[in-house]
């Protein structure tokens, strides 16, 4: 494949596409709603495609191995050998072949945003496809959250690097491929438009929010009409339309989000302990994957020996959905599902192992997600927190009601993010009866993990990167202030056909650097820097001859209602310390010069106000 001359033909597209969409009277940045449309496309049949790899995995590890080898009778002790054949894979693939996959999803992908303006490469979502489907299918404690969100994040990159995005566009549509992703894998829209916008882009408005929409709603349309699935992933048909609950056990899911708050907690510290662990563990790269799959394994047959029956598989392993499913019928409670009594302890039995097995996996350098293992966390102690208070006395009406509000808040407090939480969850379950107590259980979860430790499971990671994020983030605080916010400066304007040794007496004599060169009108045509007027000074025998027009070069100007990122893309492009506000496309009189100091001024104070 010839990449530059694909980038040149996808910029001469977009190009044709601009002015198309111009001559129909719409703005220049229309076009990125067509280009989500495709991104949402590509992420649809990228999640499906991704989901049946997950299932493909599976069916090898646990269908034709065990033909050839019944580990599930004696041959048991052979079981922990399955996850870690998976890790080891996996770091091979990892540390040889594309060592750039390592690391989480979604962490991974606020890094490109952050630090490398959206670029992914392509070999790392494929690479992120292939190594977290052997790792969920041989048994690891993750889940698919993450890798179809690197997928999805990595279709709008590449469709980003081909149409050359301005810098401002192509965070857009890397978050825009992110929510195509998350949406399409869990039936979930606008909890994948929630989440790209709390988690990857922190703004919410219209320029954002219309692409990311778009992107969402076409990449789960595609993913429903391709497997002609269109019920809520977890929802359990003639059981959950009849959940309901009493007024006064709104008590009980207040407590179950103080309870899930502290969870989070718990699960984010055990989680990076496991990481540190395995990073001070003197052992190969590529072998730090399989020991971890080999504890992970030891693990599950611990539980298979104690707890759950031998001829199951541990329903710790892989990313747990279906141990989902059924906590969510109610029927399923005080009775024997693959080999599992389901009883209070033993769904708590249930939280600290799963809690353990998705930090063995992921802190040994596993591919999958925290999303999923939340869930299934959150399902295990919503459950066992509902038979717990039954116990003590409390009214109880119904224990699938608090395993629902419990994942609710377990992603919710893990992740920081409580609107997303409480939509998926909507989404997931297609039941809007226990909203209220998902929004109780998801506030309540998030602000007692804040209160606690302030960084999220995606936060831990991107601080150890020196990124910050929430409320803090640079990109949050460029995008919320606009250019006329800021005190502009007023410095003369100088017409074209004036003689430069005029501009550089008013040059010493004021001690300014740049100047605006404007018309009679005083519509903006161009700019003389200081760089300009220094590289003039080289051939002072010319000076004489040369009118400022000479020398003065179409520098870009700036929009009153441009934000500071806008801004400070273009003084990096162009190397410049002062750039001209003008009123508008069609209005280019000169309203006055931002500053690079000034800019950079008003972002260190405001960011200083913040943090008081």
């Amino acid at each position: 494949m010839d990449w530059t001359r694909l980038k040149l033909k996808g910029n001469r597209l977009r190009l044709r596409l601009i002015r198309f969409l111009g001559s129909l009277g719409f703005r220049s940045d229309m076009y990125l709603i067509i280009v989500a449309a495709v991104v949402g496309v590509s992420a649809g049949l990228g999640a499906i495609l991704f989901g049946s790899m997950v299932r493909w995995s599976e069916s090898f590890f646990f269908e034709i191995l065990p033909k050839h080898v019944d580990y599930h009778t004696q041959w048991i002790y052979l079981l922990p050998l399955i996850p870690a054949i998976g890790a080891f894979i996996v770091g091979v693939i990892q540390t040889y072949l594309v060592p750039e996959a390592k690391g989480g999803g979604v962490p991974s992908v606020v890094f490109a945003l952050v630090r490398r303006g959206g670029f992914i490469p392509l070999r790392v979502g494929v690479a992120k496809a292939i190594t977290s489907a052997i790792s969920i299918g041989s048994g690891g404690s993750a889940g698919t959250e993450a890798p179809i969100i690197q997928i999805g994040s990595t279709i709008g990159s590449v469709a980003g690097q081909i149409l050359r995005l301005p810098s401002q566009h192509m965070p857009i549509i890397v978050a825009s491929g992110a929510a195509a992703g998350l949406g399409a894998i869990f039936n979930a829209p606008i909890a994948g438009v929630l989440f790209a916008l709390e988690i990857f882009l922190q703004d919410i408005s219209y320029k954002t929010f219309t692409p990311v929409v778009i992107a969402s709603v076409t990449a789960s349309s595609i993913a429903r009409s391709v497997t002609q699935k269109n019920l809520a992933m977890f929802g359990v048909t003639g059981n959950l339309s009849s959940l309901t609950y009493q007024w006064y056990e709104l008590i009980n899911f207040t407590i179950l989000g103080i309870v899930c708050g502290l969870a989070c907690v718990l699960f984010v510290r055990v989680f990076f302990k496991s990481n540190e662990w395995f990073a001070l563990l003197k052992l190969p790269s590529a072998i730090k994957p399989a020991a971890g799959g080999l504890m992970l394994g030891i693990v599950g047959l611990i539980l298979l020996q104690t707890l759950q029956g031998s001829g199951e598989t541990p329903a710790i392993f892989g990313n747990g959905y279906n141990w989902i499913r059924h906590l969510m019928d109610p029927a399923n409670y005080g009775t024997n599902v693959e080999g599992l009594y389901i009883t209070g302890k033993i769904l708590l039995a249930l939280f600290a192992l799963k809690m353990l097995a998705t930090s063995l996996t992921l802190g040994s350098g596993g591919a999958g997600g925290e999303f999923g293992p939340a869930l299934f966390l959150g399902a295990s102690l919503g459950g066992a927190t509902a038979m717990g208070l039954d116990s003590l006395g409390f009214v109880i009406s119904n224990p699938t009601n608090y395993a629902i509000v419990g994942m609710a808040g377990l992603i919710a407090g893990t992740t920081h993010a409580p609107m997303t939480a409480i939509l998926l969850l909507f989404e997931i379950t297609g039941d809007y009866a226990l909203i209220l107590p998902i929004m109780i259980a998801a506030v309540l979860s998030t602000t007692c993990a804040q209160l606690i430790d302030r960084h999220s499971i995606y936060t831990h990671s991107l601080q150890q990167m020196g990124i910050r994020m929430g409320g803090l983030a640079d990109l949050t605080i460029l995008r919320k202030i606009t250019i006329e916010q800021i005190p502009l400066h007023s410095i003369p304007m100088i017409h074209p056909n004036e003689p430069v040794e005029k501009l550089l007496a008013t040059a010493q004599e004021s001690e300014l650097h740049d100047f605006i060169v404007t018309d009679p009108q005083g519509n903006y045509q161009a700019m003389v820097t200081g760089e300009d007027l220094r590289t003039a000074l080289l051939c002072p025998e010319a000076i004489p001859l040369l009118v400022v027009g000479d020398i003065a070069k179409p520098y870009p100007t700036l929009y009153h209602f441009d934000t500071l990122e806008t801004a400070l893309n273009k003084f990096s492009m162009h190397n410049v310390e002062s750039l001209a506000v003008v009123a508008h496309a069609d209005d280019q009189r000169v309203l006055g010069v931002l500053t690079r100091n000034d800019l950079m001024r008003t972002y260190q104070q405001t960011l200083s106000g913040m943090r008081k």
